[in-house]
């Protein structure tokens, strides 16, 4: 049964898989930003066609469990894919993807500790030869046992900065030589407790936090996560307001609710301000049927909530001046207008001077030929 479900996920997967490559492309699906999760998902295909492949032969002897083991342990990055996907396991994926990231910067952290370590076991190595090949050392044992070699004054050295030991016991074997070395020692042990390594956990948690703030799948979840509280909060806002249940809050009843200091103050800590309880009720009341639903009301208040951001402020200027062309191109179809009727007019007055007298004008008028040679004139004058 088991291996049934396994084989159906695998075929599954496969098509899902092979859907994806045409829907990007294939060279968008392994050039694109997600290129080393749709690498993985390529992988995981292949291997677990590999294990169907060797049930399929089978394989016998201790080679066949061998391989099969070596392919389960392959098909564990399968855990990888869901915390990349499911949204409960966001604080892992965190963690995550925050360590992958500072791996880089750990590189770089261990090698300036190598860097300090060299140089100090040198030094004590240089000191513990030197003492045991002239004899001044009044416990050459002890200090063979630490600082014989430099890689065993280096492993000394690492061990006293990170618990691996007391750091007093080879300071002893320091004692032999001469209290400066211990000084020196006790120097080198303060600089990388209280220096080195504070400074190596500030960049590290400093990259962390860097890396998982500019991961695009974690900054969506946490909008998300942070819008769909927010409206929550906003409907039982709107059920605070809406007492009789009735689903609609009316202006009085909005302005009457308002009065309430405690209903001020969250509304302030939802980043509302209520100095106005009109303008703002004609702001939520978008249909101004002077009512407002719990739709109005929520989409409402995610528009008005904080402050005006730079593309609201943008958005206004481009309206602004699109209005202001608009009124351009109307003023100045409105002044050719103007212009024309006065044209018109001039013309007409023109034609009753052409008239020897207002009777004959009236009677000229009347005829077509009359008629006719008054819109010569006029077009003539024009």
């Amino acid at each position: 049964f088991f291996k049934a479900v396994e084989h159906s996920f695998t075929g599954i997967f496969s098509v899902e898989l092979l859907l994806r490559v045409l829907a990007a492309g294939i060279v968008r699906f392994f050039l694109g930003k997600d290129w080393a999760w749709n690498l993985i998902d390529v992988c995981l295909v292949i291997v677990s066609f590999l294990e169907l492949g060797l049930e399929l032969l089978n394989v016998g002897g201790s080679h066949k469990l061998t391989y099969v083991r070596m392919i389960r342990l392959a098909k564990t990055v399968r855990i990888f894919r869901v915390v990349r996907v499911m949204k409960i396991f966001r604080p892992l994926r965190i963690l995550v993807f925050s360590i992958m990231n500072t791996l880089r910067s750990l590189g770089w952290v261990l090698f300036l500790l190598l860097i300090v370590i060299y140089s100090f076991g040198v030094l004590f190595t240089m000191a513990s030869s030197q003492a045991i090949s002239s004899g001044s050392s009044s416990d050459p044992a002890l200090l063979r046992q630490y600082f014989g070699s430099l890689w065993m004054s280096i492993a000394s050295l690492f061990q006293a900065i990170t618990g691996g030991m007391d750091w007093r016991f080879s300071a002893d074997a320091l004692m032999t030589l001469n209290p400066i070395w211990v000084s020196l020692y006790v120097g080198y042990i303060a600089f990388s407790q209280l220096a080195l390594l504070n400074v190596v956990t500030g960049v590290v948690c400093q990259t962390a936090m860097e890396s998982a703030a500019q991961d695009e799948d974690i900054i969506m979840q946490a909008r998300l996560a942070l819008q769909e509280k927010y409206v929550a909060q906003l409907r039982r806002l709107f059920g605070d307001l809406d007492a009789d249940s009735s689903g609609k809050i009316t202006l009085p009843r909005f302005q009457s609710r308002l009065q309430d200091s405690s209903l001020k103050a969250y509304l302030d800590a939802l980043d509302l301000t209520t100095d106005q309880a009109w303008s703002l009720f004609k702001l939520l009341d978008v249909h101004e049927t002077s009512m407002i639903d719990v739709d109005d009301f929520v989409s409402g208040c995610l528009r008005l909530r904080g402050t005006a951001r730079s593309i609201d402020i943008h958005m206004l200027m481009y309206e602004s001046r699109w209005t202001m062309n608009k009124l351009s191109k109307i003023m100045s179809a409105v002044q050719e207008l103007s212009s024309s009727v006065g044209e018109v007019r001039e013309a007409y007055e023109h034609c009753l001077h052409l008239a020897p007298s207002q009777g004959s004008h009236s009677l000229t008028l009347q005829s077509p030929s009359s008629q006719t040679a008054v819109r010569a004139a006029a077009k003539q004058h024009l």
